[in-house]
């Protein structure tokens, strides 16, 4: 046989070759797979902690009491998080306007005596259900935001009396917001709701009044 042809025929050979030593290490590549896939389910990591966890680890002091218009309007303003942290328990005010927030800051939460909490002008997209742990809290201004929808659980803001929703993109209520007996003022103008949703707040809370498109 010529040499060109004794060439073709290893080459021919070749995968011949090649399976038969492979062929035995095909079950050890498969029980390495199975190994691998149950190491990932034994690390996978934890769920993430639920509202009512989270709401457990926030500093608890003691609730104050809800302050009048005229006390209110003596109380100062905090503008910034940082300053309103280094006493907590005495800030009953906070704006947070047109500071490009696309969320409440948890550290807010931390604030259970407040009482008026601007976050107009934001990019907020949605709220956390942790908001109604401030229990104080008697005016929500949310103008000019992302928002399309409120947390189920609004309505446990007991003691709120003024909430400035206008132009977001609300298109429903939840139901919980008949909860809100002490809402006087509610501002949803410039929001998809239809005439249904404004209708069912006005019958639910006769004493609030509702501005609307």
């Amino acid at each position: 046989m010529s040499i060109t042809g004794t060439f073709c025929l290893r080459l021919c050979c070749l995968p011949l070759v090649a399976f038969t030593l492979l062929a035995p290490l095909a079950p050890l590549a498969l029980r390495a797979q199975k190994d691998s896939s149950a190491y990932q389910v034994i690390y996978t990591p934890p769920p993430p902690p639920t509202a009512e966890q989270r709401i457990a680890e926030l500093p608890q002091f003691q609730r104050g009491r809800l302050l009048t218009v005229a006390e209110l309007d003596a109380e100062p303003w905090y503008t910034n998080l940082r300053d309103a942290l280094k006493n907590p328990e005495k800030v009953y005010k906070l704006s947070l306007s047109r500071n490009r927030l696309r969320g409440i800051p948890l550290e807010v939460l931390v604030l259970r005596n407040l009482q008026v909490l601007q976050l107009d002008h934001n990019r907020i997209r949605f709220l956390p259900d942790e908001l109604v742990t401030l229990q104080n809290l008697q005016e929500l201004d949310l103008l000019r935001n992302k928002l399309s929808a409120l947390p189920e659980n609004i309505g446990q803001l007991r003691e709120l009396t003024k909430l400035y929703l206008g132009r977001n993109r609300l298109f429903r209520f939840p139901v919980s917001i008949v909860g809100l007996r002490k809402l006087r003022v509610l501002d949803v103008t410039q929001n998809p709701l239809t005439l249904h949703e404004i209708e069912f707040v006005q019958k639910r809370l006769p004493a609030c009044r509702v501005l609307s498109n």
